[in-house]
C-alpha cells in the first residue's frame, strides 16, 4: 500500500516552482518544472521512509504525491 502525501506546487519567481507537502511543514522541494519537483519529492520521501525499512528487511515503501487543485 501507498503512502499518500498531499502536496501544494507554487511558482517561485520566473524560473521554477516550490513543492510543499502537507504535515511536513519544514520540507521544501524546488525544481525548474512541476514534474521535476514531484520527482524529486517522491526520491526524497522514498528515501527517508525507506531508512527504517531496511533494517527490518522489510519492502521499500510506495510514495503517492497527490496534488492540491488551488482554488
Amino acid at each position: 500500500m501507498a503512502e499518500r502525501y498531499f502536496v501544494n506546487i507554487e511558482p517561485v519567481g520566473p524560473s521554477g516552482v516550490v513543492l510543499t507537502i502537507e504535515g511536513l511543514p519544514r520540507l521544501l522541494i524546488f525544481g525548474r518544472t512541476r514534474d521535476e519537483t514531484l520527482r524529486r519529492a517522491r526520491e526524497s520521501l522514498t528515501f527517508q521512509l525507506s531508512a527504517g525499512t531496511e533494517r527490518h528487511g522489510a519492502e521499500q515503501p510506495l510514495v503517492e504525491l497527490v496534488a492540491r487543485v488551488a482554488a
